[in-house]
């Protein structure tokens, strides 16, 4: 028996011998062939069949760029091999053995897969799966066809892959595979043609999967509650509250909802006593296939960006905001300035985009998250948002579709902070949270729901990014105006108030002057103490000091403070005869 075994492992490496004894590849020729017998990957023929096919002729290497790879189609064809043994038409087995040889570089292109690239890194391929290959060298081998001179090129690619070893740990291997693409391949009108072909085909293949997926969502209730397999886009019109002020602005936002505009009426829309809908009119709809498959942008949202709305809690600092820097400039040198700063001149100011600062134009997403099941409970998070950058803008609102065993529940729930611990119920429109229970096993299941997203009407981003959204630079507008001419009537207020405490102070001002002299009044406000100031004044000086020690002698008294600020600087106080006779600051 062992010398049987021996005698086959002979057999095998004779017949391996004779396989390469019978190529004369070229060296690069014949690592490509090897390759492909590796993977078996390759398609055994008799001499009839190959002279079908055209021989590949090495010309030359060509270098790619990265854009050229976006969008092209590379194919893993069929190595052909050569049983030199099987007469024609008879079939061949599958089977590396003695009579089967190289052949030079030919191939089978028929039914082979292929990938098309999304971009450098990622592909999918026609089977709709997603892929990560990578070209390994963007420089690569050029043939061409022996007879018809059609150009052919022989690229490395790197594909990582995870996978279990023996013992059941992860394991991640990088491993090179050779593909081919055409000249005709890198044509953009080509290029285009697969790319379609292989996201539409992806796109339509989830697609079916979804919908076979979604009979099993929410306990089975997913055809009740979305039974159009629509969802509703609507336009809802607001009028909000200017903060501080009995002025209201217009604004547009988005809503959602299950139900068709016929059965929806303006209270089914979410309002709160300083936030009421006006109007709301259908704007679109979108399959709820298709958006559980990909988010999708349902609109263009203009943003102000960097405005800092500050100005009327710290008016003593100058440019605030650019929106109103000129004019509290003009009312500080003269407020009368302020009757000319209505509603009507900023909204003609503004008229010119300059002075609200930086305007962009960002994607409205809405966005569909099936949550996996957690005991019990699975459900559906819709969530609308604004594309930036670097992350998504969207205060943390959302509606949530929930079931367990006996009950299918709505819950909205928009964020309700804001910063310094203000609730946004303060300045903005928050619906208040809402959560709608239905005992599948008691009660008449009415599934409509309208969610409003409150983000277009927020005034301010609560990350401080100061943003101000609207789908209409005209609403921007309008808002704008009427919040700058409430801001500078409060700054008005602020300067009369100021003003006439000033007429105040400087009366007793002079008071002071004429009771204790004006040189030991002006120390005092300033909060020195000096030799022969008035036991009187020291009121006003000892606000950031704190008495430690009181002492007491014939015609006054000392004492020994430390500092409010500084506990490390001290002070040493004496007074005689109604006098500070003694300072001393260490």
């Amino acid at each position: 028996m062992k010398l049987f075994k021996i005698f086959l492992i002979g057999v095998f490496i004779l017949s391996h011998q004779n396989i390469f004894s019978q190529s004369n590849l070229s060296k690069e020729n014949q690592a490509i062939a090897d390759y492909f017998v590796k993977k078996e990957n390759y398609l055994i023929v008799n001499q009839e069949f190959i002279a079908e096919k055209e021989k590949l002729i090495f010309k030359e290497y060509r270098k790619f760029n990265v854009s050229e790879i976006e969008k092209l189609k590379v194919t893993f064809p069929k190595y052909l091999m050569v049983d030199t043994k099987t007469k024609p038409g008879k079939e061949i087995k599958q089977v590396i053995k003695s009579e089967t040889v190289y052949t030079d570089l030919q191939f089978d292109f028929t039914d082979a897969p292929f990938l098309v690239f999304i971009n450098s890194e990622t592909s999918i391929d026609n089977k709709f799966y997603y892929q990560e290959y990578r070209f390994s060298d963007l420089i690569v081998a050029k043939y061409v066809t022996e007879k018809s001179n059609e150009v052919f090129y022989i690229c490395k690619l790197n594909i990582t892959r995870d996978f279990r070893d023996s013992d059941g740990r992860p394991k991640r291997e990088t491993f090179i595979e050779y593909g081919i693409f055409t000249e005709s391949d890198l044509n953009a009108t080509n290029k285009q043609k697969n790319y379609d072909f292989v996201i539409n085909g992806n796109e339509s293949l989830n697609l079916e999967d979804i919908k076979t997926d979604a009979k099993k969502y929410l306990k089975g209730y997913f055809s009740n509650i979305f039974p159009d397999n629509e969802i509703y886009l609507y336009d809802v019109v607001y009028d909000i509250n200017i903060v501080g002020s009995e002025q209201k602005a217009k604004f547009v936002t988005t809503a959602i909802s299950n139900t068709k505009e016929n059965k929806l009426n303006i209270e089914d829309f979410y309002s709160t006593e300083k936030h009421k809908p006006i109007e709301f009119k259908y704007k679109s709809s979108i399959n709820i296939y298709k958006l559980l498959s990909n988010p999708i942008i349902i609109d263009s949202i203009t943003g102000i960006k960097n405005l800092q709305n500050s100005a009327f809690r710290y008016w003593d600092q100058e440019d605030q905001d650019i929106r109103i820097n000129n004019e509290v400039k003009l009312m500080k040198q003269d407020l009368s300035n302020f009757t000319k700063f209505n509603t009507t001149y900023f909204t003609n100011k503004f008229k010119d985009l300059s002075y609200l600062g930086n305007i962009e134009k960002k994607p409205y997403i809405l966005k569909i998250k099936k949550e996996n099941e957690i005991g019990s409970v699975i459900g559906f998070e819709f969530n609308q948002y604004i594309q930036d950058r670097d992350y998504n803008i969207n205060h943390g609102a959302k509606l949530s579709i929930e079931t367990n065993e006996t009950k299918i529940i709505f819950k909205y729930m928009p964020q309700k902070m804001g910063n310094y611990g203000y609730s946004y119920d303060d300045y903005n429109f928050i619906p208040k949270s809402i959560t709608k229970e239905f005992d599948t096993r008691l009660d008449a299941l009415d599934f409509k729901f309208v969610f409003v997203d409150p983000l277009l009407l927020m005034n301010v981003d609560y990350d401080r990014q100061d943003y101000h959204y609207q789908k209409d630079v005209t609403n921007i507008i309008d808002f704008n105006a009427k919040y700058c001419s409430q801001t500078l009537k409060e700054y008005y207020d602020y300067l009369q108030t100021n003003n006439k405490q000033k007429s105040i102070d400087n009366k007793n001002k002079e008071i002071l002057y004429s009771k204790y002299g004006k040189k030991y009044v002006d120390l005092a406000l300033e909060g020195q103490m000096v030799v022969g100031m008035p036991e009187d004044l020291l009121v006003m000086t000892m606000n950031v000091w704190q008495i430690t020690r009181r002492t007491n002698f014939q015609n006054g008294y000392g004492w020994d403070c430390y500092s409010k600020l500084d506990r490390s600087k001290k002070l040493t106080l004496r007074v005689t005869n109604k006098k500070v006779s003694y300072v001393s600051y260490y």
